[in-house]
């Protein structure tokens, strides 16, 4: 869509139809909307047939399968996160130790509170 210069169709609001713009696009509207129809499969695409314009179409998609769009965000920070470096360690490396320096006195107070509550 950004190649095409037409991702404003997935995001904003088209034109009111009494707007000089509306005719054009409408008929480049219509035609995104069949590009996102066609490259569905059908029983993904009988969900979202009865929608108007490509935003609504879009964003349905986007709700039911968000998840798609968070797996590669995640996957971008792990990528960065794996080849970022703290010093000479890899942030990973330096995490790690970070924190078992952390954590063994947090499991000694986690072990205090669990003797001290014993005794009462």
């Amino acid at each position: 869509m950004e190649g095409k210069e037409k991702a404003g169709h997935l995001t904003d609001d088209g034109p009111v139809e009494d707007d000089p713009t509306f005719k054009s696009w409408d008929e480049e509207d219509s035609m995104i909307m069949a590009w996102l129809w066609n490259s569905m499969v059908l029983e993904i695409r009988d969900t979202c047939l009865y929608l108007n314009s490509a935003k609504p179409i879009w964003i349905a998609i986007e709700k039911t399968y968000s998840k798609a769009k968070y797996a590669a965000q995640m996957y971008y920070v792990k990528v960065k996160t794996m080849l970022a470096k703290k010093g000479t360690k890899t942030v990973t490396e330096y995490y790690c130790n970070h924190e078992r320096s952390i954590a063994l006195p947090s499991k000694l107070v986690q072990l205090y509170k669990k003797m001290t509550k014993s005794k009462k």
